[in-house]
């Protein structure tokens, strides 16, 4: 190595006689994916040894990939280092040795990396990192905000459709003073079964049967001029029942003829009773299928 420097301004260059030079075959190393840029270098660094006539320890070096496994290593001397970087912000080769690929560029080998970085490029580097820092903490502030203030806004929406819901439920269930505690939803439930119970349609079983239409009929098959004594009459949907108290057998027998001849109804086998005044003859009736057909039952 010479012993000359070739500074340019605040650009440094130095021959590429000052420096070592080696290809290496890195294929053979282990790339962990988590591995620092520290240890990778310290393993070329090895890698480099072998083929420098000083320790590794006396020489900083960088190293640049060329593709296919080889990674181009150049190196100078610390001491030399030191004096050739003084007051420079950048050290590159001059031009690259013969043996090197020429896919390889002299520009992207700087010299003044890590413990020999220049102290200008540390306080834009850290100042790039603080304004980052910066930026996102205000990023960062900026959401939290912006979250803040939509929070609010959520929970004044909500508070305003409590108190609308409150308000809803009081106009129809009135005032809560005195009740039972319950919810006022479950109390609005409440209120609307018990409002269904009462004001439900009755079915048609529960109606009333309008059976004087019935009632008129058996009537007028009633015999005109016959002595009887009507104890029960009971007229339902489901037919009629007569208990009729006569003073004797033809009577009874003039009753249950006219009974059977009856329009719209049909006449059960009579019962009869006897006794010392008379008879008691019990009569069931049912509607015909001939006067359901006509609506005669409702």
């Amino acid at each position: 190595m010479s012993s000359g420097r070739g500074l340019t301004g605040r650009e440094a260059s130095v021959p590429p006689e000052r420096l070592y030079w080696a290809v290496l075959d890195a294929s053979s190393l282990p790339r962990q994916p988590f591995a620092s840029r520290a240890l990778w270098n310290r393993r070329l660094g090895y890698l480099f040894e072998a083929v420098l006539p000083v320790p590794i320890e006396s020489v900083h070096a960088v190293f640049v990939p060329l593709g296919g496994g080889t990674v181009l290593a150049c190196g100078m001397e610390r001491a030399s280092l030191r004096e050739v970087a003084e007051g420079a912000i950048s050290l590159r080769p001059e031009s690259l040795p013969p043996f090197v690929p020429p896919t390889a560029d002299a520009s992207s080998l700087n010299l003044l990396t890590r413990e020999f970085e220049p102290p200008a490029i540390r306080r834009a580097r850290a100042c790039t990192t603080l304004v980052t820092a910066a930026s996102l903490v205000l990023c960062s502030l900026l959401l939290v905000v912006g979250f803040a203030n939509r929070t609010r806004a959520w929970n004044a929406l909500a508070f305003d459709a409590e108190r609308a819901e409150h308000e809803a439920y009081a106009s129809v269930l009135g005032d809560a003073t005195g009740q039972s505690g319950q919810p006022a939803p479950l109390r609005l439930v409440s209120e609307l079964r018990q409002l269904r119970r009462t004001r439900a349609e009755p079915s048609r079983e529960s109606r009333p049967t309008d059976v004087a239409p019935d009632l008129a009929s058996l009537l007028a098959a009633w015999p005109r001029d016959l002595r009887a004594r009507t104890e029960t009459l009971s007229v339902t949907a489901a037919g009629a029942t007569l208990t009729v108290w006569l003073p004797g057998q033809p009577e009874a027998e003039r009753l249950i003829e006219s009974m059977r001849a009856a329009e719209g109804w049909s006449l059960a086998q009579p019962s009869l009773s006897r006794s010392s005044e008379g008879m008691t003859v019990r009569l069931q009736l049912t509607r015909s299928s001939t006067m359901v057909e006509h609506g005669a039952v409702p």
